[in-house]
């Protein structure tokens, strides 16, 4: 085996003869921090969602690593899925919902907390004109009256 020096994409790019004509997103964006809090009122189905915050338009990229969703007791068998709504696209285009984009089957049977995807480095990309839903839906069962959910998502806005 040898002693490797070896440079990530975004170096090799930001050091190169091109660097000049690349556009630096990186050191123009911020890290912001969104907190959410709900607590259900009455009972509601198997499939029913919960809206959690509308990210700003723009480039967006989501640190799910950073992220937080903490919540009481759903219940036996119920899993949550969190993701986001359908939405333009900055250049007009309409993107699907993706309603898994950070988790899937997360599980809240009982009380806890998870990061979305538990995945150290984990960045899910989005762009768009008039900013996105996230949301979360519990699968499995019902959500119980009174349940609540809360945390934080985590993400720049590069621009």
């Amino acid at each position: 085996m040898a002693v490797t020096h070896q440079a990530s994409e975004q170096l090799t790019i930001q050091t190169s003869d091109q660097a000049e004509t690349i556009r630096q997103d990186g050191y123009r964006a911020d890290l912001r921090v969104h907190d959410f809090d709900f607590e259900q009122a009455g009972v509601g189905d198997a499939n029913s969602t919960i809206g959690l915050i509308k990210l700003p338009p723009g480039m967006i990229t989501i640190h799910a690593d950073l992220c937080k969703i903490v919540h009481s007791a759903f219940g036996s068998g119920r899993v949550m899925d969190v993701g986001y709504d359908a939405y333009i696209d900055i250049d007009g285009t309409r993107v699907a919902a993706d309603p898994d984009a950070l988790q899937s089957e997360a599980n809240v049977a009982s009380a806890g907390s998870f990061v979305p995807n538990d995945e150290a480095g984990l960045r899910i990309r989005l762009s768009s004109l008039r900013g996105i839903t996230l949301r979360a839906k519990v699968t499995g069962g019902s959500i119980p009256d009174e349940a609540t959910l809360g945390g934080r998502i985590v993400y720049t806005v590069v621009g």
